[in-house]
């Protein structure tokens, strides 16, 4: 398993900011809809958006000021006049007359983009729907236009380095944090972002540094912390890994990645039963948790203390990360032939030993650790070694592909901006 520097596309959806100040609040109901009327499906599964240009959730007790402007939300269920929504972790209720139907929203921007009056913050609106529609090309044509007309944009900019980066050109979508930077260099949300691109170019020591800047301009930025944490991860500074995390976790306890990364740390430190709490805690707050499903499938499989291994539920997990990844993962897949290894399935591990061989690319460093362990399969041994050690280890995995709710942007805060304010 190996935590890789791409974890980075997890956060940062665009912001457009308000033109007025209505406030929709999305209330968190435990597994209820608000009081009173019938259920009703004619919305059921519908793609929408929020008519106001700003909302406030309300997550149990805690008010969460989203900044998100034309956010794609789906609606789970209807209850009378009310509509639970869900746009990748965000989930909760309103009103269903402060909706309205995406292809409306649509409608609405092309109509301003027609007429005139503000083609610019309409490029930018459209823009931001595209991105939550994960269409990255069409996206980026409108924050294009969008920056023509209005250069000086500090949101744009970010912006559009957000789309840069899900179509994997990082150092394109470092430029436009840059120039967010140069315009604002109080602009928090840009070094964050800056940060996560520099993560998955594999310069950790620059990422931690405009993580820590994001963290002097904002001390609360939970995600900041975990970004910063994931640097760290890569750099092998466990203690401050775990001290990130649990910052992190302390501010956003809903943060399902800081648990799966501090998991990885303390795997790496052999506490091992704190390692597999967290994971268990990545994945009940997300099931789709890649890294968690393959951190203790490691440990189930290869954990040098005996106690630890279960050669069944790692098979089990390890089948479901190469599931997630689409089993296009090298080291998710080293991960399931060690797990059938464990469970004395040695046929079993030599193929998929030999598949996470085909799928390793390049000149891999893990290439010599793979074939090493082809040998011990083919021999009818086991692979237990310390699941966080060098060359001779198991690595913790990188992240799946950018699908699912993993590459939604939850992005909750504003960007400075005056010209979009």
């Amino acid at each position: 398993m190996r935590i890789r520097n791409g974890l980075g596309a997890r956060r940062g959806g665009p912001t457009c900011s308000a033109l007025g100040m209505t406030l929709v609040f999305l209330v968190i109901l435990e597994g209820t809809g608000p009081a009173g009327g019938q259920e009703v499906d004619s919305w059921h599964g519908k793609e929408v958006v929020l008519q106001s240009p700003e909302t406030e959730l309300i997550v149990g007790s805690e008010v969460v000021a989203t900044g998100k402007y034309h956010r794609v939300f789906q609606v789970k269920r209807v209850k009378g006049n009310w509509l639970l929504l869900a746009s990748g972790n965000v989930i909760g209720w309103v009103d269903r007359d402060e909706v309205i139907s995406f292809d409306q929203a649509m409608e609405g921007c092309n109509r301003e983009i027609g007429d005139g009056s503000n083609p610019g913050l309409a490029y930018a609106k459209r823009g931001n729907l595209w991105f939550d529609k994960q269409d990255w090309q069409h996206a980026l044509a409108d924050f294009n236009e969008a920056l023509q007309r209005d250069p000086k944009n500090t949101v744009l900019w970010r912006n559009r380095g957000l789309v840069w980066s899900r179509l994997k050109e990082e150092n394109q979508a470092i430029a436009d944090y840059s120039a967010a930077i140069q315009l604002d260099p109080n602009h928090g949300d840009a070094f964050e972002s800056r940060g996560r691109s520099w993560t998955n170019l594999g310069e950790y020591d620059r990422a931690i540094a405009d993580y820590s800047e994001a963290l002097r301009l904002n001390p609360n930025d939970a995600m900041a912390l975990e970004g910063r944490g994931l640097a760290l991860l890569n750099k092998q500074e466990y203690d401050l890994v775990i001290a990130d995390m649990t910052e992190a976790l302390r501010l956003n306890p809903r943060l399902a990645r800081a648990y799966s990364c501090r998991g990885a740390a303390l795997a790496s430190k052999k506490e091992y039963e704190r390692a597999l709490a967290d994971f268990d805690e990545a994945i009940k707050r997300d099931p789709n948790d890649v890294e968690a499903y393959d951190g203790e499938a490691t440990i189930w499989a290869t954990c040098p203390v005996g106690r630890y291994r279960d050669g069944r539920r790692a098979v089990e997990s390890a089948t479901i990360a190469c599931k997630l990844h689409e089993w296009t993962c090298a080291n998710c897949l080293d991960t399931l032939a060690a797990a059938h290894a464990e469970a004395g399935r040695f046929d079993e591990a030599i193929r998929w030993q030999n598949k996470a061989l085909e799928v390793l690319q390049g000149d891999n460093r893990d290439r010599n650790s793979f074939r090493a362990r082809l040998a011990l399969y083919q021999a009818r041994k086991p692979y237990h070694g310390d699941p966080s050690g060098p060359e001779n280890a198991l690595a913790v995995s990188p992240p799946p592909r950018n699908s699912g709710n993993r590459s939604r942007p939850n992005e909750t805060r504003g960007s400075s901006s005056a010209s979009t304010r």
